[in-house]
C-alpha cells in the first residue's frame, strides 16, 4: 500500500512523504528560492536532492523575466507542485497521460485520494481559480520547454451565455474547471485556390511600385501559410540560400527589440532587451527561439527580384536627397542585427515613403484588391483577420485539394496542438449551407416535393415533417 501524506518543510513550504507499507521510503521536497542578485530578483526551483531545475530557472529568469516578481513567484508554486506531482507518481512530464493529469488536477485542488494501492492525503486545498490559474501557467511552461502533450493542451466545445443571455459555443481546455467566458469563435472565411488566382491577376493588372511586393506576401501566406506578422518582420538578414539548392532559400522567422507590435512573430520566443539575442534559447529552433521555414524556388525567386527592385528605388530616391534626410530615411528601415557576422540589417517589405509596411498600410492595399476580384470585407472586421483568409486558405488546400492529413497540416500549420488545427478546419457558414442544400436536393428529389415548396423558407419546417412521414410510409 502507497501512501502520499502532505507534511510541512522547510521555508514554510510543504513537502509528501511517500509510505511504502507503512515505511517512509522518500520524501518529496521541491522547495522555492526567490533571491535578490545584482539587482534583479531570481526565483527558481531547488529539486529534492538540493539541485537547481534548469528548465525552471531558464523559464522563470529569462522568459518570463519582464513580469512582476509576484506573478513569477506564482507561477513557480504552479511548478512546485507539477514537480512534486512528478515525483510521487515517478513520471516524467511528456509521459503523463489522462488519468495522470486527472489525479494532478485533484492533487492541485487539494482533494485526498483513498484507494486499494494507493492513497494521498493532502492538507493544502485551493480554490477552481487557483486551480485553472495553475494549469494555464504550466502550459506556458511546457509551450517553453517544447512539450506538446495533448493531455495538457487538449479541448472541448462548450456553451456559455455572455450578458445578453445569448448563448454561444466556446472553447475551453479540457483541464480547466471553471465557467468559460463567452464570447464567438468564428473561422474567418478562407481564400479559395480559384480566388488566389484572381487576386494574382488582378495584382499583375496593377501599374504600380507595390506590384511584386503584393504578389510576393500573398504568396507568402497562401502558398507557405505565414501570418501577416510573420510577413511584416522578415529581415534582409532572415533570408538565407538553401543548403541542398542555391536557387530555394530558408526564411528565419524570429522576434527582434526593433520590431513594432504588429511585425510579431506569435509562436517565436519574445524578446525584451538585446540581451536576449545571445541566449541559448533565442539561437535554438528547438527550444522556440525561432523557426525554419523553407521557400521554393519560384518565391526565393520573387523575394530576390524584390529586393533589388525596392532598393534600387531607394537608390534613386537617396541621389536627391540632403544627407540629413537620407541617414533619416536609412535608420527608419532599419532592424537588429542579431547574428554576429550581420553589420547592417533592414526591413524586407516597404512602405508608403520607404518605412517598413505596417499591418495598417497593407489592409488597406488588401481591401482595394478584395473590391477588385469581388471578394467581400465587412466593415468591423479586424485588419489581420483580412490577411488570415489566406493561412486559412492555406490549411484547406492542404486538406482538400492534396488531400493530406491532420497531422501533416498541423506541421505544416506551425501549431503546438493538434486543437489549432482543428479550428481552422471546421466548415464554414458557406460550406454549410452547400450541404444542407445538398442533403434537401436528394431529400425532396427522392420523395417528390416540388422545387417551389423546397425553396420556400416559411413552409420548411413543415416539409420536412411530411419527409419524415413519407419515410415511415415507406417503411412500412
Amino acid at each position: 500500500m502507497k501512501i502520499v501524506k502532505e507534511v510541512k518543510g522547510c521555508f514554510r513550504s510543504k513537502n509528501y512523504e511517500i509510505y511504502i507499507d507503512k515505511k517512509l521510503i522518500h520524501t518529496v521536497s521541491i522547495t522555492i528560492i526567490s533571491k535578490k542578485y545584482k539587482e534583479f530578483q531570481y526565483v527558481f526551483l531547488l529539486d529534492s536532492d538540493g539541485k537547481v531545475i534548469d528548465d525552471v530557472f531558464e523559464f522563470l529568469n529569462d522568459y518570463c523575466k519582464n513580469e512582476q516578481v509576484t506573478a513569477r513567484e506564482q507561477t513557480a508554486s504552479a511548478l512546485k507542485v507539477l514537480y512534486s506531482f512528478c515525483e510521487v507518481i515517478l513520471k516524467k512530464i511528456k509521459e503523463f497521460n489522462l488519468t495522470d493529469v486527472n489525479n494532478l488536477s485533484k492533487f492541485i485542488l487539494g482533494q485526498s485520494i483513498e484507494g486499494n494501492v494507493e492513497s494521498h492525503i493532502l492538507t493544502t486545498s485551493r480554490d477552481i481559480s487557483t486551480h485553472d490559474q495553475y494549469f494555464d501557467n504550466i502550459r506556458k511552461f511546457l509551450n517553453y520547454i517544447n512539450i506538446d502533450n495533448e493531455v495538457f493542451f487538449g479541448k472541448i466545445k462548450v456553451t456559455a451565455t455572455d450578458n445578453s443571455e445569448k448563448s454561444k459555443d466556446v472553447e475551453k481546455y479540457l483541464t480547466n474547471l471553471g465557467k468559460s467566458k463567452a464570447g464567438y469563435m468564428q473561422v474567418p472565411s478562407y481564400i479559395s485556390l480559384n480566388e488566389y488566382h484572381k487576386i494574382i491577376k488582378q495584382i499583375e493588372k496593377g501599374n504600380n511600385r507595390y506590384k511584386l511586393r503584393n504578389i510576393l506576401i500573398v504568396n507568402l501566406m497562401y502558398i507557405l501559410g505565414l501570418r501577416l506578422g510573420e510577413v511584416l518582420g522578415i529581415t534582409l538578414e532572415d533570408i538565407k540560400a538553401h543548403p541542398n539548392n542555391s536557387e530555394a532559400g530558408i526564411i528565419c522567422l524570429r522576434n527582434r527589440v526593433s520590431d513594432r507590435k504588429d511585425q510579431h512573430a506569435k509562436t517565436c520566443m519574445k524578446v525584451f532587451s538585446r540581451d536576449d539575442y545571445g541566449t541559448k534559447r533565442y539561437k535554438s529552433e528547438k527550444k522556440g527561439g525561432y523557426q525554419s521555414i523553407t521557400i521554393p524556388t519560384l518565391l526565393m525567386k520573387q523575394i530576390k527580384e524584390y529586393i533589388n527592385e525596392s532598393r534600387e528605388l531607394i537608390d534613386d530616391v537617396i541621389d536627391k536627397l540632403p544627407k540629413e534626410r537620407i541617414d533619416t530615411l536609412i535608420n527608419n528601415i532599419k532592424a537588429d542585427c542579431v547574428e554576429e557576422n550581420t553589420r547592417e540589417n533592414y526591413y524586407l517589405f516597404l512602405g508608403k515613403n520607404f518605412t517598413p509596411l505596417t499591418q495598417g498600410g497593407w489592409s488597406k492595399a488588401l481591401k482595394q484588391i478584395f473590391l477588385g476580384v469581388g471578394i467581400t470585407t465587412d466593415k468591423g472586421v479586424r485588419e489581420e483577420n483580412l490577411s488570415h483568409r489566406f493561412r486559412h486558405g492555406f490549411a484547406m488546400f492542404l486538406l482538400e485539394v492534396i488531400e493530406k492529413d491532420i497531422f501533416y497540416i498541423k506541421r505544416k500549420m506551425r501549431h503546438k496542438s493538434i486543437q489549432s488545427t482543428l479550428i481552422y478546419l471546421k466548415p464554414t457558414q458557406e460550406s454549410i449551407l452547400q450541404d444542407t442544400e445538398m442533403i434537401i436536393n436528394s431529400v425532396c428529389k427522392k420523395y417528390d416535393i416540388s422545387r417551389e415548396e423546397k425553396l420556400n423558407p416559411g413552409e420548411l419546417l413543415d416539409e420536412s415533417e411530411n419527409i419524415i412521414k413519407s419515410i415511415e410510409i415507406h417503411k412500412s
